[in-house]
């Protein structure tokens, strides 16, 4: 029988309230702490109703460098267009930037393509460089990033 590998686990929740496009949400970002990474996830509730939207969004932050981060962002498909993903962005920068990360970067993966366009504007409107590799590999096709 092989031996089970223990990962050091912690975790933290963060709140803070949010207006997304006229809604006012409460915002619960729960940090789950690995030997290999961070993994941000975001659910929302709003003031008036406190419905509770599971799994709307998550962030892996890998810390590869004392200045560099690696980041993996994927947003519910029903949740997109609503914010979500640039309110954990942003958090996930901001966190960045309390450890001393100066740069974020992302891979574009081929597998992504159909919604290249969306990626794209996503990026640019926070303010990330969008980067695709001419002749594209067959997995990773580009890079995007960010200097904090």
């Amino acid at each position: 029988m092989m031996p089970i590998k223990m990962v050091k686990y912690e975790r933290r929740v963060f709140f803070f309230h949010e207006e997304v496009r006229g809604i006012k949400w409460v915002v619960k970002i729960s940090d789950h702490t690995y030997d290999n990474g961070l993994l941000f996830s975001a659910t929302y509730s709003t003031f008036q109703n406190d419905i509770t939207h599971q799994g709307m969004a998550q962030v892996n932050l890998y810390i590869k460098t004392k200045s560099r981060a690696m980041f993996v962002i994927k947003v519910c498909k029903s949740k997109e267009d609503l914010g979500v993903g640039t309110s954990l962005l942003k958090f996930v920068e901001k966190y960045s930037l309390g450890k001393g990360i100066k740069e974020l970067y992302g891979d574009i993966y081929s597998g992504d393509k159909d919604h290249f366009d969306k990626l794209k504007h996503f990026y640019e409107k926070n303010e990330y460089k969008w980067e695709l590799y001419q002749p594209p590999p067959e997995i990773i096709v580009g890079r995007v990033s960010k200097v904090l």
